[in-house]
C-alpha cells in the first residue's frame, strides 16, 4: 500500500482498492483499539480477528457488504443523552477510509471545519 498522499493515484476505483486492503483495514484495527480493548464488543470482535478483517474485506471486494445496525444506549456527560453506536466492524472500516481519504482532503479544510481536524480544539474527540 503506498502511503504518500502525492503519489497516491485517485481514481475512485484504485482509493476503493486501497481502503479495502488488508494491510489498510490491520492498521485501521490497530488504530480502533486503542482505548477500547476493554470492551465486550471490541474483545469478541478481537477473538475472531482474522476471520472478521477477511470476511470484511471480502465483503466489501464483492460488493455485498451492508453497514449493520446501531446499538442505542444512554450517558451522562454531563447531561442526559442518548449515543446510537455502529458495530466493531463497521467502525473499523470508517477507520480505513479515514486512513486513506484524510491525507487527500487534510490540506484543503480550514481550521473548525471537522472535528477530525488533527490538532484543532475540535480534533480531540475520537473518531469512533
Amino acid at each position: 500500500m503506498n502511503n504518500s498522499p502525492a503519489e497516491r493515484d485517485f481514481a475512485p476505483l484504485n482509493l476503493f482498492n486501497e481502503i479495502i486492503d488488508l494491510e489498510n483495514l490491520f492498521l485501521a484495527w490497530r488504530e480502533f483499539r486503542r482505548g477500547k480493548r476493554g470492551k465486550f464488543d471490541v474483545q469478541i470482535f478481537e477473538r475472531n480477528l482474522e476471520d472478521n478483517l477477511f470476511i470484511l474485506h471480502q465483503e466489501l471486494k464483492s460488493g455485498t457488504y451492508r453497514h449493520g445496525d446501531y446499538t442505542s444506549f444512554y450517558i451522562t456527560d454531563p447531561k442526559l443523552r442518548k449515543i446510537h453506536k455502529a458495530t466493531v466492524r463497521d467502525r473499523v472500516l470508517r477507520h480505513a477510509i479515514y486512513r486513506v481519504l484524510y491525507p487527500i482532503f487534510d490540506k484543503s479544510f480550514i481550521y473548525d471545519s471537522a472535528p477530525m481536524v488533527r490538532g484543532s480544539q475540535l480534533g480531540r474527540y475520537p473518531v469512533n
